[in-house]
């Protein structure tokens, strides 16, 4: 009687233009590796490189300076793909 309904999650609503869903898994799939991508994180700072692998939590980057960058996915704010 008192069946309490699933609540909503900020994940699961609406967010783009027409109602289409953005999602980090979208920008990162297996067709971007080799890529050269740059990530904006949430402290400001910008990251470019070689898209190495993609992990379910995080991105790992090949710098110019040919060192890796893991970067977690829930610090990222933007993605540009080149």
């Amino acid at each position: 009687m008192n069946e309490k309904l699933p609540r909503e999650s900020n994940h699961s609503r609406n967010g783009g233009p027409g109602g289409k869903r953005y999602s980090l898994l979208d920008c990162f799939s297996g067709k971007d590796i080799g890529k050269t991508v740059t990530v904006t994180l949430v402290n400001g700072r910008t990251e470019s490189g070689i898209l190495r692998d993609v992990g379910m939590f995080d991105i790992k980057l090949e710098l110019p300076i040919r060192r890796e960058l893991i970067v977690f996915k829930h610090s990222i704010i933007t993605v540009s793909v080149l």
